[in-house]
């Protein structure tokens, strides 16, 4: 709608003549063409206006050059000759050149409003923090890589619980009863899995995800809880899927009326011994890194895991090595145990130890290493 100085006029003149239209209309009983053309200032350009009224037709017969500041026009029509196909033909012809070579909006001023910006904006602004790629290949690229990382979780947790459940669970709960520990060699039997996993704990330690086990000062032991999470998981994703498939399948193997286990109660920890920080702490106390004799052969006493079973509920500790291959007695690390004879139990690769907690003594062996192989864990 637009006005002008001349609205009430222009008002008054179009519903006169629209009256005397509709006594036309009635008298002469035949199909008529109406148009109102509206004729605004100088500045705007004369463009067609379409209605979808059923009774009127308007269109423009108006010349681009009228400058009229307020005009309506009423132009009547008798009906004419239904034309032949090949005017319609040319009369569509006429009209596209006519299109192609005047537009009848040049003139007009362009609208300050970008639309396909606007949508753009709003569009970036609420969507949410994500990457897009808009290489297709790149897309495949990175799809099959999530694909394969879930693979390889899956695999690693059914791996786990099939090693656990294939355990002898009669033996194991007779060992414990008898001996008070168990232990199986080979449990994963996956060099490439092993390989995996000792990475995995060489680089928590390289980037300080470690830290000084403050009960054994001076040992050149550091520990770290394994929770999982995702920035943990990303770090070491094998230990934790260790961690994750042993703690709910182990409690499927025992005897529960002899241990009740609870597989969402648990807790784990990763220590990697380095004989470098080792040498340095004796050093620093003794002025030498010569390991003492006396080191390498005191005994410890022997101690459970748990000391108050009233408070504290642990029943069953399993400790896994992740030694290198060559890791021998030599090196240290291992376990003895007071019960069972006095069994003892050496540190190797890939072997799982199997003890109860609140009532089986045993004492951790001085970690060494070698030169050659300073760490292990």
């Amino acid at each position: 709608n637009y006005t002008t100085s001349s609205t009430c006029t222009v008002t008054q003149q179009l519903m006169e003549l629209s009256n005397n239209m509709r006594r036309s209309l009635r008298r002469a009983n035949a199909g008529l063409v109406v148009a109102f053309v509206f004729v605004l200032t100088s500045t705007m350009m004369i463009g067609p206006c379409h209605s979808f009224s059923p009774r009127l037709l308007f269109t423009n017969h108006l010349s681009r050059k009228s400058t009229s500041p307020s005009l309506v026009l009423l132009q009547m029509a008798k009906p004419q000759r239904k034309p032949s196909m090949a005017e319609k033909r040319k009369q569509r012809q006429a009209k596209q050149r006519g299109a192609t070579s005047i537009n009848p909006f040049a003139d007009l001023p362009k609208s300050k409003l970008d639309f396909q910006e606007s949508v753009a904006s709003a569009v970036l602004d609420n969507a949410p923090a994500q990457r897009i790629m808009s290489d297709p290949v790149e897309a495949a690229s990175k799809a099959k890589e999530l694909l394969k990382t879930q693979r390889a979780s899956v695999d690693m947790l059914t791996m786990v619980r099939e090693k656990v459940e294939s355990l002898p669970s009669e033996e194991l709960t007779l060992a414990l009863e008898r001996d008070g520990y168990y232990v199986v060699d080979g449990f994963l039997g996956e060099e490439t899995i092993l390989a995996q996993m000792e990475s995995e704990a060489d680089k928590l330690y390289t980037d300080g995800a470690l830290e000084v086990d403050m009960s054994n000062l001076g040992s050149g032991e550091y520990t770290v809880a394994v929770k999982g999470g995702t920035e943990q998981y990303a770090s070491c994703p094998r230990m934790v899927e260790w961690v994750v498939s042993t703690t709910k399948h182990v409690p499927e193997i025992t005897t529960p009326s002899s241990l009740s286990l609870d597989p969402r109660a648990c807790m784990a920890t990763l220590r990697t011994f380095d004989r470098k920080a080792f040498k340095a702490s004796l050093a620093l106390l003794t002025g030498s890194e010569e390991i003492p004799e006396e080191t390498t052969t005191s005994k410890k006493p022997f101690r459970t895991i748990v000391t108050d079973a009233k408070e504290d509920k642990r029943r069953l500790t399993l400790q896994y090595y992740l030694v290198p291959d060559s890791w021998d007695e030599t090196c240290g690390g291992g376990l003895s145990f007071e019960s069972g004879g006095g069994g003892s139990v050496q540190a190797k690769r890939d072997r799982l130890v199997v003890w109860k907690s609140d009532t089986s003594a045993f004492r951790k062996e001085v970690w060494k290493g070698t030169d050659e192989i300073p760490v292990g864990s």
